[in-house]
């Protein structure tokens, strides 16, 4: 599931009424964390960082922003460019 249009599918097996927990990242979150670290990706990137978080996520350790920037540092690796703020 990587987009709200998908999670919102899911929800529906749910109840209305039904409690749940649920932390929300979006592509907001992966702008920030890439002008924090002095990078820059494209939108296809981030969502790709999205995406990949999304899959290696699981129940004993979720989603932290030091596997965030891991996964930042997998794509920039990966050919992301590394062009720094303000260059």
């Amino acid at each position: 599931m990587s987009t709200v249009k998908e999670l919102k599918l899911h929800l529906e097996s749910y109840h209305e009424d039904d409690h749940v927990a649920h932390i929300l990242w979006t592509i907001g979150d992966i702008e920030n964390k890439c002008k924090d670290m002095g990078v820059k990706l494209r939108t296809d990137e981030m969502n790709d960082v999205l995406d990949r978080m999304h899959s290696h996520a699981n129940a004993e350790y979720g989603i932290s922003w030091d596997s965030v920037e891991s996964e930042i540092i997998t794509k920039l690796q990966e050919g992301g460019e590394y062009n720094v703020y303000g260059t």
